[in-house]
């Protein structure tokens, strides 16, 4: 073939590995204690992901804030790089290794299951009340957040499939409702993420038939 004439050797950059939430786990608690992390991942999961200069957690009468959290994070490196993509609208990064506060939110999302279990903390009225807005939908109390899935055991996941679609889906109407009405606002051209979407292609990454 003409087109091959001369080429002797090609390369190119190999497909994107997947984040290892084992990885990130590990590598918080070098960068704090084991209780932030948790405690974190709860305001995280449960409370809000979007940092306010305000926010703080308390784990035993001990106080962290959100600003003492970000100057931690803001130490590794590709820090900058990720906060110039967010800026940009964009948060994708080439680094899997790097922990944001998403990645941090995943990767102790099964202690956050376990914290609202043993009702260590309480499941926030926002997340409770998207429950009993979605139709028939049963899911417990602890499993009603967005990344729920991360911290739940296969089995768990295939029992709780169909009330987790509900939730997602009631997620979804809550955040287009909001929209609508000016209550969230929304960068242009960006699309809102279908959880219902991510929740299915996340069982097809795990091979979970659900």
């Amino acid at each position: 073939m003409d087109e091959l004439k001369g080429i002797t050797s090609i390369t190119c950059t190999e497909r994107t590995k997947k984040v290892n939430y084992e990885e990130i786990r590990r590598d918080a608690l070098k960068m704090m204690p084991a209780k932030f992390c948790v405690a974190w991942a709860y305001k995280l999961n449960c409370h809000g992901s979007r940092l306010k200069d305000d926010d703080h957690v308390v784990v035993d009468g001990t106080q962290m804030t959100s600003t003492e959290l970000l100057k931690k994070l803001s130490t590794q490196e590709g820090w900058a790089e990720y906060e110039a993509r967010r800026a940009m609208g964009t948060q994708k990064l080439g680094s899997k290794n790097i922990i944001t506060l998403s990645r941090l939110a995943r990767a102790f999302a099964s202690a956050v299951i376990k914290l609202l279990q043993m009702k260590i903390a309480k499941q926030s009225p926002d997340m409770l009340g998207i429950k009993a807005a979605a139709k028939d939908c049963n899911l417990p109390d602890e499993y009603c957040f967005l990344n729920a899935p991360y911290g739940m055991k296969e089995e768990n996941i295939v029992e709780q499939a169909d009330n987790l679609r509900k939730f997602f889906a009631q997620y979804n109407a809550t955040i287009k409702h909001s929209i609508e009405n000016g209550w969230i606002e929304k960068k242009e051209g960006s699309k809102a993420r279908d959880w219902v979407a991510e929740f299915n292609n996340y069982l097809l990454f795990k091979g979970i038939k659900a």
